[in-house]
């Protein structure tokens, strides 16, 4: 491969600026682990380019969990301990239709998690 179709390849996959700071600093820049996140949804996200408009924790949620959900219909998730749901609205951002039943034993956190019952579907004491 000649050095501009490196250079090319290196623009479109945003490596371009770690290799040229690499080539001149003593330091060793690497990627965040965002920039993988973002190479892995561009790759296997199934809807195109629709993964650009999900939340940081939507992208995370779906790299975790969408081989069981491609490989089961699930549509009712019970989450005990769910803190203040945050996990169950990263999965409900990604994989919708889903009803949830979310039970939270600590009196403080629950009441954070009924705060966000509008965009939770089931809370339960």
């Amino acid at each position: 491969m000649n050095l501009l179709s490196r250079v090319i390849k290196s623009v479109q996959d945003g490596s371009f600026a770690f290799k040229l700071l690499n080539r001149i600093s003593p330091v060793e820049y690497v990627p965040g682990p965002e920039q993988e996140i973002n190479e892995y949804l561009l790759k296997h996200y199934p809807q195109g380019e629709s993964w650009r408009t999900l939340s940081s924790s939507g992208k995370k949620t779906w790299i975790q969990f969408h081989t069981i959900f491609n490989r089961h219909k699930i549509n009712n998730i019970a989450y005990v301990g769910a803190n203040e749901g945050n996990t169950a609205l990263a999965l409900n951002e990604v994989f919708p239709g889903c009803e949830f039943f979310l039970f939270e034993p600590a009196p403080q956190t629950f009441g954070i998690l009924l705060r966000k019952q509008n965009r939770i579907i089931i809370c339960i004491v």
